[in-house]
C-alpha cells in the first residue's frame, strides 16, 4: 500500500498534465465555438476596404473563393456569413416553402390567367397606339404589329401613315377580332358587290380590307380549321379593293 502511495507522489506532474487536457480543449472548443458564431452572424453590414477592380477580378475567381464575404462586392475585410448570404438564403427558403404549398402551374392556374390577360389588354389598349407611335419615331425598327380590322381602325390616322413615311412594314393581328367580327358578319349575305374584289366569302372579305392598304404587309388570321385556312388563303389570289372600294366595305361592315 505504501509503495502504491509513493508511486503516485513520484508521478504528481504526469497527473497534472493529464488532468490540463480536458480543461485546456475545453476552453478552446469553447473560443472556437464562439468565435465561429460570431463570425456567423456579425457584422452585420460589410466591413473593410474597397479595392479598385476587385469587383471585377472576382468574377474570375475560384468559386469558394467568390464565397469569402465581401470578395463579390469588391473590398477586403468581413462580414457575418448569415448576412452576406442573406438573400441567397431567403430565396432557398421561399423556395421550399411555396414548393410545399404547390406546383407553379398550380399557381397560375389559381391567378385565372385568361382574365388577367383580358383587363391587362382593356387597361392598356387605350394607350397602346401612343406608345407604338413613340416607339417608332425613336428606334429604327423593321415591322410593327398592330391590332387592325374592318371595325378597329384606330391605327389608320397615325401608326400607319407613320410606318409608310419611314418604311416600317406592318404586320396584323387579330384581324377577326378573335372570332368575333367573322361570326357576327356571317349572319349576313355577302354584298353582291364584293365580287368586284373577287371576294368569294367573308373571310376574303375581310382579309382583302387589311392587305389591301398600302401600308400593310401581311395579316396573321389564328386557326386551327383546315377549311378556314382554305378561306383565308383565298385573299391571296383575285383583284384588291382599291381605296374608295376601301371605303365602300368599312361603311357597309358600319352598317351590320
Amino acid at each position: 500500500m505504501a509503495l502504491e502511495i509513493d508511486w503516485f507522489f513520484q508521478h504528481v506532474d504526469t497527473w497534472w498534465h493529464l488532468l490540463s487536457i480536458p480543461i485546456f480543449t475545453g476552453v478552446v472548443g469553447w473560443l472556437i465555438n464562439w468565435t465561429g458564431l460570431i463570425m456567423l452572424f456579425s457584422p452585420v453590414r460589410f466591413h473593410g476596404v474597397k479595392v479598385p477592380g476587385m469587383r471585377q477580378l472576382s468574377r474570375l475567381l475560384p468559386r469558394r473563393l467568390q464565397e469569402v464575404p465581401g470578395i463579390l462586392q469588391g473590398g477586403l475585410g468581413w462580414q457575418g456569413i448569415v448576412p452576406a448570404r442573406a438573400a441567397k438564403m431567403g430565396s432557398i427558403a421561399v423556395d421550399k416553402a411555396i414548393a410545399k404549398l404547390g406546383t407553379p402551374k398550380e399557381f397560375y392556374q389559381e391567378l385565372e390567367p385568361d382574365q388577367i390577360a383580358e383587363h391587362i389588354v382593356k387597361v392598356f389598349q387605350p394607350e397602346m397606339p401612343a406608345m407604338i407611335e413613340e416607339i417608332m419615331r425613336r428606334q429604327p425598327l423593321d415591322f410593327v404589329q398592330v391590332s387592325y380590322s374592318a371595325v378597329e381602325r384606330d391605327v389608320e390616322a397615325r401608326i400607319l401613315p407613320l410606318a409608310r413615311d419611314r418604311g416600317i412594314a406592318v404586320v396584323i393581328n387579330r384581324p377577326f377580332r378573335e372570332g368575333t367580327l367573322i361570326r357576327s358578319v356571317k349572319r349576313q349575305p355577302l354584298p353582291p358587290w364584293a365580287s368586284e374584289a373577287d371576294c368569294a366569302n367573308w373571310a376574303e372579305f375581310l382579309l382583302k380590307f387589311i392587305v389591301s392598304h398600302p401600308a400593310i404587309l401581311c395579316a396573321i388570321p389564328a386557326t386551327t380549321s383546315v377549311a378556314h385556312v382554305r378561306e383565308n388563303m383565298g385573299a391571296c389570289l383575285g383583284r384588291l379593293p382599291d381605296e374608295a372600294m376601301r371605303r365602300r366595305m368599312s361603311a357597309h361592315i358600319d352598317q351590320l
